[in-house]
């Protein structure tokens, strides 16, 4: 066996070794980056090992990510083994898929480019683009492309590579569209895309009328306008009952003259 069979067969031997040591999502964290002008920001280690004939997404990591659109302006990935410097690998690519509660791919990023060959231990950082996400997402995983070699055909073994991390930026203004309430909380967007109501809702005068049943205006502190208090009622007494029955007799008589008294009103007996 020459040296060059036996580099081959201890690579093959490492590989192997690594594919039973490792899996998908191995020490996964979450921390914040710094703000953008802004702009939130969030890095996130994946550190998923994927290759043909593995499992080609890495586990899903829980990010709650506001609708709009997110940009991506970092993605590492490496590949490192003794022996690598010896295989040419075109294909050693994966990109970012965004997922919702259910687990269900809803937007992809672009995909990274090919991790250098040449080397036992080799990385790439680049940008992965910008998605938008009309309805936020969940979370967030690394799908493994080794059908986008640079040239030549489509590989069907190989193209190890590890989605090292990424991190994700979004403006700051999407995580509250509709402001806050009073107690600083954000106020959520309902599904036809308008603000939830907070508190009692906005105030609706009521509608005032008077004793004529004519529509008046309300007050400004909003309540109906008191009507004016009717006048007060006196009580009759005996001496006021005689005067009335007085006044009444009175105007009888002058009745009874008034027609005795009528020109060419003629008398009987």
């Amino acid at each position: 066996m020459n040296v060059r069979s036996m580099t081959r067969l201890v690579s093959a031997g490492v590989l192997f070794a690594t594919s039973l040591m490792t899996t998908v999502a191995v020490g996964a964290q979450e921390v914040d980056a710094p703000e953008a002008d802004g702009q939130t920001c969030v890095s996130q280690d994946i550190n998923a090992h994927m290759w043909i004939g593995q499992p080609e997404r890495s586990d899903i990591f829980a990010i709650d990510i506001p609708a709009g659109t997110v940009s991506i302006p970092t993605a590492t990935s490496r590949d490192f083994y003794p022996g690598r410097s010896q295989v040419v690998q075109a294909s050693e690519k994966w990109q970012l898929e965004f997922v919702n509660d259910a687990g269900e791919t809803i937007a992809v990023s672009a995909v990274t480019g090919d991790v250098p060959d040449g080397a036992d231990d080799q990385s790439w950082t680049g940008s992965l683009g910008t998605v938008d996400l009309p309805d936020g997402a969940a979370g967030i995983r690394a799908l493994h492309r080794p059908d986008l070699p640079d040239a030549g055909p489509i590989p069907t073994s190989g193209q190890s590579v590890w989605a090292t991390g990424v991190t994700l930026c979004w403006p700051t203004a999407n995580l509250a569209p509709c402001g806050t309430d009073a107690d600083g909380n954000v106020i959520p967007v309902l599904e036809d895309g308008t603000c939830e109501v907070v508190g009692e809702g906005p105030v609706v005068p009521p509608v005032c009328t008077d004793a004529d049943g004519n529509t008046v205006a309300a007050g400004t502190d909003g309540t109906c306008p008191t009507p004016p208090p009717a006048g007060p009622t006196l009580p009759v007494t005996g001496v006021e009952s005689l005067l009335l029955i007085a006044l009444s007799g009175v105007f009888v008589m002058a009745a009874g003259w008034s027609l005795v008294l009528r020109p060419g009103a003629v008398l009987k007996d």
